[in-house]
């Protein structure tokens, strides 16, 4: 995990509590749109870099200067799908404070959006060999 984060120096970090909805629209989006996700949200300029163990937060206007990463999830810490999940945010800019608590709702939205226009895909080998399943007898 550590391997994928940026080598720049900390400036500071929190333990916070992730909005379910927030964690559970991009876990969603990672499972079916493929991972790494990548997003660009554009009036800020700002690209997320999205895996299953770190998002990051990079700032096109800073010459793509990592502002924060997202990582620690603990979603087995949480009581059920609808409870916060517990995370460490790491940031590397002090810019990082002022876009870090818009960011993921403004991302949940866009991802939210494009799952709503984006089939699910369902294993057909699976399926199919349940309709050949015969029991004995």
């Amino acid at each position: 995990m550590r391997s994928r984060l940026p080598q720049q120096p900390i400036v500071h970090s929190d333990r916070l509590r992730l909005p379910a909805a927030h964690y559970n629209t991009i876990r969603l989006a990672l499972g079916r749109l493929g991972r790494p996700l990548l997003r660009v949200l554009g009036h800020r300029g700002l690209d997320l870099w999205l895996d299953n163990d770190v998002w990051l937060c990079y700032d096109r206007n800073l010459h793509y200067r990592p502002l924060l990463a997202f990582t620690g999830f603990r979603p087995q810490e949480r009581e059920s799908l609808a409870a916060p999940v517990p995370c460490e945010l790491l940031h590397y800019h002090p810019y990082g404070r002022v876009v870090a608590h818009s960011l993921l709702e403004e991302l949940a939205g866009k991802l939210t959006t494009q799952l709503d226009s984006h089939p699910i895909d369902r294993p057909r080998g699976q399926l199919h060999q349940l309709a050949r399943y015969r029991p004995e007898g």
